[in-house]
């Protein structure tokens, strides 16, 4: 148990002052001296001084936050182009300017849009691009990645789009799948689609502008045949066409799970499940 008590100072006060005088001065007195306080701890009375905050100087950061700034500066590089202007003035210049070809390229090979004059009572909407640096596991640098995405912000919902929701697969059912896999010793394969989005059919009527540094000089803009990164509606699209896909295959669709997909074939079973643009499948085959 411990106890505070507080000793009694006395006051030297005229009479003839009034009370709102003393109890000023007494407020006074309180705030300019120190009341010594003593503190009964386990029988015996101890002195306490005035409680200090610690000097912020004498605060030392953790030992393990070196090794932290070092594994996201690895992991996010700070030093990646934000605008086209950034990237034509950078050190990596060149760099940068192959990888957004490489993207234009491949958006023409997939007939993404077509250059068309602008209807009456529609908006283009801009775009931008994303600049990454890959790096392998070592850190050194594995490639130049340029992205080129419409600014999705700008859509208008009824308009550009109306649903956007896309299932994933659950947690849940990923590691019933590892636990199936495990026990009937089947094949296990994990997938990335690159440019996934870029398959997506679009239904709406969209329209974008010409991308920076490849702009043909006309007031032409890009009429969108398939989904962008970027639009809102992008996931949903992916989603929709690659099930449609597997549907003609013979893949079954779960009722538990609208991302797993199930083959059964030859006395042979294939499990595939679908996370946006990436996918895990287990193959087995019964002997």
């Amino acid at each position: 148990m411990i106890t505070t008590k507080v000793q009694d100072w006395p006051l030297k006060l005229s009479q003839d002052e009034s009370v709102q005088t003393e109890n000023q001065e007494l407020q006074t007195e309180n705030e300019t001296e120190e009341m010594p306080v003593i503190v009964e701890q386990m029988g015996k009375e101890i002195p306490v001084s005035k409680l200090q905050l610690r000097d912020r100087k004498c605060i030392k950061k953790p030992a393990y936050f070196d090794d932290y700034v070092m594994f996201a500066e690895g992991m996010f590089n700070l030093s990646d182009p934000t605008s086209f202007e950034e990237a034509l003035h950078s050190d990596q210049r060149s760099q940068w300017t192959k990888a957004m070809e490489n993207e234009i390229q491949s958006l023409r090979e997939n007939q993404t849009w077509e250059l068309m004059d602008l209807p009456l009572n529609k908006k283009a909407i801009p775009s931008k691009w994303v600049y990454k640096t890959k790096n392998n596991p070592d850190g050194t640098i594995e490639r130049y990645k340029a992205r080129l995405v419409i600014k999705g912000y700008a859509q208008k919902k009824g308009v550009d789009y109306d649903q956007t929701f896309s299932p994933v697969v659950r947690n849940t059912t990923i590691r019933t799948l590892l636990s199936v896999a495990a026990s009937e010793r089947m094949h296990l394969l994990q997938f990335d689609v690159s440019t996934a989005f870029l398959y997506g059919d679009l239904q709406e009527e969209i329209y974008m502008e010409q991308p920076e540094g490849f702009h043909d000089g006309t007031s032409k803009v890009c009429k969108l045949n398939r989904s962008l990164y970027g639009l809102k509606q992008a996931p949903r699209c992916w989603n929709t066409r690659l099930g449609n896909f597997l549907r003609k295959l013979g893949f079954k669709q779960s009722e538990a799970d609208p991302c797993l997909f199930i083959l059964e074939r030859n006395k042979k079973k294939l499990f595939l499940a679908l996370y946006v643009d990436d996918g895990r499948r287990h193959c087995c085959s019964h002997r």
